[in-house]
């Protein structure tokens, strides 16, 4: 078998050969060898009597590749109004408007290819014009998880309180409670382009979920969401805000109403890492008279960097939240720092989250609250939280992956035997998008 044989061109060479830079240059952009085809575009646009279609072909890949789209559809829609025959360059202008969030004028360009004789192009508008149905079509997603908690009310384990030289006992009921049940939730999701407005649209937002304890009805929860969300997209950006309004029952009867907006801001930083930044305004209203105090305004502000992999994904961020309650003593300000990593193998799958935060509450308790007697003072807490997922990703069925999960979550409070608390969550889990 003879001999690779390694030939060396250097720009003297590639200039006086202009078919074969040419060839070079289409080939590097077909195999998306960026930092070569942008080193041989030089080369090639100093010739005299370059081919300034293919320059202008190349250059708007490479603009697409370094995420100036806008860019890059203006230099093909140049191209195109001088030569509306150059088919391969009108499918890349639909592809780049597609991945610019810009479905009505991308389908019109799809639309218009599949009028030409090739059948590779034809094959690609139809599969652009699918991906566009499969996009504004409902977007469906199920789970369900078997769990065990083993503080289902979040209760300090202090069995006995002391104040003034006397000892109080906790009944029963106010220690942690162990429940044993079934997680659900289904969510629909719809997003269509608004007529007359490119990269703007509306999404219709519908979330069902609710936990069923058979030791524990009592706990048990349904709550109900529904957002209708204004979207305005890019390839680089993402911006939504959305009014919303929730519903939560508990054991059946009504127990607690919400509505807000939520706005959400995803930048792009580069091909793998962004910046995803959420604004939550939300008002609590509890049917119990007994829980009214409670009712109030919490502002949650969250930015995460989020960097994605081929096989892995690693965050993290930090949370503030503010709660304004109708009693002082209710209302606090927190902070949480988050990070987590997930990584799948061909055998193996693991997620990771933890987070660490603070809580100081505004005021001491009432004069005429229980907690008082106890603790005279602002209640102060921090928390710790872990979660992890563990799953092999060829145990599937009907597209269904269960996963194994651990989550622990320990609370210390100045005010122990009332709210520091452990919860530690053992379930199995599934879920499936369609």
């Amino acid at each position: 078998m003879p001999a690779k044989r390694t030939v060396r061109l250097d720009e003297t060479d590639l200039k006086n050969n202009p078919s074969l830079l040419e060839g070079l240059l289409t080939q590097a952009v077909y195999r998306r060898e960026w930092a070569l085809a942008a080193d041989l575009l030089a080369v090639y646009r100093s010739l005299p009597r370059h081919d300034r279609i293919l320059a202008a072909y190349v250059r708007g890949a490479l603009l697409h590749q370094s995420r100036r789209t806008a860019q890059a559809i203006r230099l093909y829609r140049d191209i195109l109004n001088g030569h509306p025959d150059l088919h391969y360059i009108r499918l890349n202008l639909a592809q780049m408007l597609l991945a610019d969030k810009q479905p009505r004028e991308a389908a019109a360009e799809f639309s218009r290819l599949q009028t030409q004789p090739d059948p590779a192009i034809q094959q690609a508008a139809a599969h652009g014009l699918a991906e566009i149905r499969r996009q504004q079509a409902w977007r469906t997603d199920l789970s369900a998880q078997y769990e065990r908690n083993n503080n289902i009310n979040n209760a300090s384990s202090a069995e006995v309180l002391e104040a003034g030289g006397r000892t109080f006992r906790k009944n029963p009921e106010s220690l942690p409670q162990t429940a044993r049940g079934i997680y659900y939730g289904i969510s629909a999701e719809r997003t269509l382009p608004l007529s007359g407005h490119r990269k703007l649209g509306l999404t219709y937002i519908a979330r069902l979920d609710g936990r069923h304890y058979r030791d524990n009805r009592r706990y048990g929860q349904t709550a109900l969401y529904l957002a209708p969300a204004y979207r305005y997209e890019t390839r680089n950006t993402a911006y939504r805000i959305a009014p919303f309004v929730r519903r939560q029952w508990l054991d059946g009867r009504r127990y607690l109403q919400s509505h807000g907006i939520s706005q959400n801001l995803n930048i792009a930083l580069n091909n793998r890492s962004q910046s995803q930044t959420a604004l939550t305004v939300r008002r609590d209203r509890y049917r119990d008279a007994d829980l009214r105090g409670y009712n109030g305004r919490i502002i949650t502000l969250l930015q995460t960097l989020v960097y994605n992999g081929s096989n892995r994904t690693a965050y993290g961020g930090i949370a503030l939240t503010d709660n304004r309650m109708q009693k002082d003593y209710l209302s606090s300000r927190e902070w949480d720092l988050h990070t987590g990593w997930a990584r799948e193998w061909p055998q193996l799958g693991i997620s990771v989250h933890a987070a660490y935060g603070r809580e100081q509450y505004r005021a001491a308790p009432g004069p005429n609250t229980a907690v008082r007697i106890f603790y005279p003072r602002r209640r102060r807490d921090r928390s710790v939280q872990l979660d992890v997922s563990v799953w092999k990703p060829k145990w599937q069925y009907a597209g269904f992956t269960p996963k194994l999960n651990f989550s622990f979550r320990r609370t210390k409070s100045n005010m122990p035997t009332f709210y520091s608390r452990n919860r530690k969550q053992v379930y199995i889990s599934v879920e499936k998008s369609f």
